[in-house]
This record gives C-alpha cells, structure tokens and sequence, in this order.
C-alpha cells in the first residue's frame, strides 16, 4: 500500500484505478414487458464499425471520436475520470470526526503534558531496567504494546483453519525518529505497512502448511512469552516467514524474516538496550531538549505530519474507513449490493450443477466454497474495540500511545473470531480503507468485499437502467470468479492453503482449459506487432469472462421473472453487453497499450472486451456475428472455464 502523505488528509489514500472501476451515465428505465427500451449508450455507439470484427469499438466509436487525448498524457480512460470524482467526495469529509481535530491540535501544540508524559516513558524504563532475565524481558515487551509502546515487532490479523489469529511480523522503523530527515533509501529500514500491496501472493506462505507455525513451539520461546505479556494464547499465533515480503521488499538488503530470530538470540542487555530505544523513541514528542538534539543529528525541523503518516497507516486504517462509512455509505447500499451478489451466488451454483467437466466431488468441493464464501459489502458492523477515541487525551505524545494501543485492542477483539465474522474487520484494520476504489477477493479469507465506491453513484446505484445495473455487477462476479481461478482454487472453504480438485483429472482438465486461454490472449495483437501476455493475465482474464457471465446468466433470469419475453429480453441483452464496453472506454495510444503491458495483470480496455465476449455464446446470435467477422470463433475454440 502507499503511504498516506497524511490521514488528516483521507484523499490522500491510494485511488486503486488499475482494479475493476465502472461507471454508468444512462438513465432509461428498468425495462417491463410492453414498454419500449432505449439503447443502452446509443451516443458512443459507432453504427460504422461490425459488432463481429471489432466490439469494443462498436460499442464505444463515437465516444472514441469525440474524446481528445492531452497533449502531456497517452490516453483518456474514462474511469480514471470517474475516480477523480469519488476523489472529490473524499476531500469533502478532510479532517472529518473529533479525532482528527484532537491530534491536529495537539501535534501544533508539543510539550502540553509534559511531566506526565516523560513520567510514562521513565516508568516503562524503570519496568525494562528492573527485569532480570529475557524471559522476564520477553513478557514485558507484551505487555508494553498493549500499554501502546510500540515495540520491534508488528501484529496483523489473519486467518488459518477458519479462525482468526495473530501474525508476527519485524518492524524496524520507529514511528517517531523515523519522521527525521529522508530515510526512503534506507534498506535496513523495514515497516510492512509501508510496502506492497493486499496480495495473497504475499500471504500464502503464512498459511501454507508447509511454511507456517504456531510460535508455541521450541523454536519461538520469546513470542510466546510475548503472546502472555500481551494476552494472547500462542497457540492461535504465527510467524511472518521470508515469503511474506517477497513481493513488498525485493531491494531489502536484511531479511525481514531473520528480524524476529535476531531479537530472540539477544542476551539480556542488548536486548534491554532495544527496548529502551523503542520507549525512547517517544521522547521527542513530550521532552524539547530531545527533540531539539534529534533536529540538529538529522538537519531536519520536527514535520509532526510525518509521524501521523506513519501512525495512520500503521494503526489508523480502520478509523479511517469509519469516517468514510459515516459520510458515505447508507444501509440501502448494503441491501442492494448484497442482493445482487446473491443473484451472482445463484447463477454461480446453477453453472456449477450444469458443469459437464467437473466430477461429482469436486463439484462439492467447489459448491462448498462458495457457499461458504463470505460477502462483504460497503462496510462493516463496527467494532467500538478500533474505533480511536481521543477525547481523555492531553498531548500528542498520548494521542498517539491511544492509537497505538487501539490498534492491539482490535487485534485482540479479533482473535478467536471466525473468518466469516473477522475478515473485513482483518482487511479494513491492516491492508485496506473503504476510501480506496477497489474490490477484490481475499483467499485467505475465501471473502469478496465490494468497496463503497462501487455501490455509489454514477458507478452503480438505484438510478441505474436494468442494463446498466447487470454490466455493473460484472466486478461482483469477477470477484466471486477469483475464488476459483488458477490461484483462488489452490484455496479452501476455509482460506486455507489446500486445492479444491478432488482428483488429478480435475485439476489437469482445469489446466488445460486455463492454458486454451493464455494461447488466445497470446494471439492478440495489442499494437504493431505487440502481442499481450495471456499469462500474465490468466487470473484476471478468467475472473473477467466468469463475471461477464455470471451476470449475463442472472440477468436473462430476472427480466423472465419481469415478464419479458423474445425480441425484449434480447434487446436487454443487447444492451448488457454495450454497457460493459462502456464501463472500459479507454482511448489510448500504442505506447500506452505496450507500457501497461508490462505493468497490468489485467487486460487492456479493448481486450477485456473482445476477449470476453468472443467466448460467450450468446453473445454470437445477439450480434448476428458470422464466420469471416474478425472476431468470430468457431464453438468448438471459444472457452468454458466456469
């Protein structure tokens, strides 16, 4: 994730364009029988191109011809635009909620608690100083991270075997000290919320069988000390191992995985000598003569928005999403968005019990996993347990001890808790804020969560044609498809490492079906001799076509429980399929096309069109698309994963 510049500044969260956006301008009428039904987005179609030879552009021409590309950029995507208008939203609630006005305060305003601050560091030290062994040591460093000191070890939540726990991961960059001067080419500097992305690429090894362990084991005597200090059983935690970081910390000259083994050899004085720093590390906050040192040591001046930056993406993430849902999010978007996705579920389970590929027990297997498969929508139910309050607070140095000891009680609130009821909170809390545009499928939680912004307007919303709505909810079936791609079905009910295929033929005739795919996008030519990389975006590719799918199929299901029937139903379909493309208008050049060839593992615009609809059955007859239109495939070459 990307660092907040500050989380005073809630626009300042990363706006995620490059996931699955939408956006839909039309506004005719849900259709009903005997009414007549407007062309979904008649003024973008280009009646001179062939539905068969070129869709995208059929469906998007005119709006293509009517669209400039800046002089300073190659390309015009229309739902970058689209982003800077939740973008908007967002910079309307600044500095929202007392909280926030309470540390703004404070951080103009050091040195107003003084002697009760510096009185808190000095006990904590005297607590380290009379310790007599690591043992000793080890327990008080739990139990002065849920005081909210922070200590060279971070928690998130995950979980394993269908039940929250508690990972330990290294964290060598201090929250205050840090704040001095330019540390961004410091290698040895390690802070996991600053790095990467949510990726289950980056989890999986914590939860793989083969790579993870509980700490209540001989080789982790300190964390499980730790895990007492802080209140935690050990049984139910886990050590961040090498793989973890892979994806986040290439360039990292240490190992974030030894970080942990390292503290644990130290004999008693180093390691009361670590621990010292960490509660010192609090002191420019509420001690002038130590803040005034660290200026002249760094050459810097005390930036207080630097330490909220890292205060706020380390232990903030929740607070953050809460002050979105509070402005932003109402129950009716909740409702309608949970019901869509029941649909999607539904057409979801009857594909599978149509499934002629599949056997009888991975056709289990898979039914169970997506009934068992958790949808979060727009926000979750609070927890009060991290929610920050900081009405008692009387100085920085405490608004930010509160923060920190926030954070843990939520950790602690979680742990135990099923994934179905802790994974949003886990995501929310550590990896994601609800101001983000994003969805996405989280297979260690085997959960789909649909941010707010894809339940507002004008992406998706209760103005939204019957067309519009159904091509909209293709991001809630992509999702749900990811469950079950070449990634998602190594992945249980559970969220566990553990692959869905109840036999080798199942899984090799996957494969094979996967494959036929990768040599299709292979195909593509993408610019003058440019092809695009089907391997690269297999996953998204198939999550792209199970969508498209998916509400294809639960569309035709509603408008017959309409009453709709023949030329009706087939003009409502008609329009799906436009809409869709319009969701992806994207004018661009062949630079941009190369460029985000190697830096997307989705798709370009007009391929997440061609490419899908090309594979749908339908979509042939709806279009009179023929043999000898360009995009024709015959039935035997189109593609049926899910």
């Amino acid at each position: 994730m990307k660092k907040f510049n500050s989380w005073l500044l809630v626009t300042a969260v990363a706006i995620c364009c490059s996931i699955l956006l939408h956006s839909c301008s039309e506004d005719d009428n849900i259709a009903t029988q005997g009414q007549d039904i407007p062309v979904a987005y008649a003024d973008n179609i280009d009646e001179t191109v062939s539905p068969g030879d070129n869709f995208y552009m059929y469906s998007i021409g005119s709006w293509w011809k009517r669209t400039e590309i800046t002089e300073w950029s190659d390309h015009y995507f229309f739902l970058e635009e689209t982003g800077k208008l939740f973008q908007e939203k967002i910079s309307a609630i600044e500095n929202a909620g007392e909280q926030a006005a309470t540390i703004k305060n404070h951080s103009e305003n050091l040195f107003t608690n003084t002697e009760a601050d510096q009185k808190r560091i000095s006990d904590a030290l005297g607590l380290v100083h009379a310790a007599q062994t690591r043992e000793e040591l080890w327990t008080l460093m739990g139990q002065l991270a849920a005081e909210g000191f922070q200590m060279p070890f971070g928690l998130l939540s995950l979980s394993q075997k269908g039940v929250m726990g508690v990972v330990f991961t290294p964290s060598l960059e201090k929250d205050v000290t840090s704040a001095f001067g330019d540390n961004d080419d410091d290698d040895d500097d390690f802070n996991y919320g600053h790095y990467g992305d949510y990726n289950y690429k980056a989890i999986e090894p914590i939860l793989a069988t083969s790579s993870t362990r509980s700490i209540a084991q001989e080789k982790w005597p300190m964390l499980v000390k730790v895990c007492e200090g802080m209140g935690f059983n050990p049984q139910q935690a886990y050590v961040a191992l090498e793989e973890f970081y892979e994806l986040a910390t290439e360039d990292l000259e240490i190992k974030p995985s030894e970080q942990l083994e390292e503290l644990q050899d130290m004999d008693c004085d180093e390691l009361a000598e670590t621990i010292d720093d960490y509660i010192k590390d609090n002191l420019p906050l509420c001690d002038a003569e130590t803040l005034s040192q660290i200026e002249d040591q760094e050459g810097a001046t005390f930036d207080a928005e630097k330490v909220i930056d890292n205060i706020g993406q380390n232990y903030m993430k929740y607070y953050l999403s809460y002050i979105v849902a509070k402005h932003y999010c109402t129950p009716e978007m909740k409702k309608r968005g949970e019901a869509d996705i029941a649909e999607l579920k539904e057409a979801f389970r009857e594909r599978i019990t149509a499934n002629t590929w599949l056997s009888e027990a991975s056709k289990s297997n898979v039914l169970d996993k997506l009934n068992a498969m958790t949808v979060n929508v727009s926000e979750p139910d609070w927890l009060e347990e991290g929610l920050i309050d900081l009405s008692q607070t009387k100085s920085f140095f405490e608004d930010v001890m509160e923060t920190r000891k926030t954070y843990f009680n939520f950790i602690k609130k979680l742990y135990g808790m099923n994934v179905q009821q802790g994974s949003f909170h886990s995501m929310v809390g550590s990896m994601i804020t609800l101001a983000e545009f994003n969805a996405l499928y989280a297979p260690n939680f085997n959960s789909m969560n649909i941010l707010p912004a894809f339940l507002m307007e004008p992406i998706y919303g209760e103005n939204s044609s019957t067309a519009a709505r159904y091509a909209a909810m293709t991001v809630f079936g992509h999702e749900m498809t990811h469950g079950f791609d070449t990634s998602g079905a190594e992945w249980d009910k559970y969220g566990d490492v553990n692959s869905i295929w109840a036999s080798d033929a199942d899984a090799a005739e996957f494969k094979r079906r996967a494959q036929l795919m990768v040599n299709y996008f292979n195909s593509i030519e993408i610019a003058p001799n440019i092809y695009a990389d089907g391997e690269k975006t297999l996953k998204e590719n198939i999550a792209d076509l199970g969508g498209v799918e998916l509400a294809f199929q639960a569309l035709t299901k509603h408008l017959k429980k309409q009453g709709l029937t023949d030329e009706a139903i087939k003009k409502e379909q008609r329009n799906f399929f436009v809409a869709y493309a319009n969701y992806w208008r994207n004018k661009y050049n062949d630079e941009y096309a190369e460029s985000q060839k190697y830096s997307d593992d989705h798709s370009l615009s007009r391929e997440r069109v061609n490419g899908v609809v090309t594979n749908i059955d339908a979509w042939y007859e709806l279009f009179d698309v023929k043999p000898g239109d360009k995009l024709y495939r015959a039935p035997e070459d189109r593609i049926h994963i899910w």
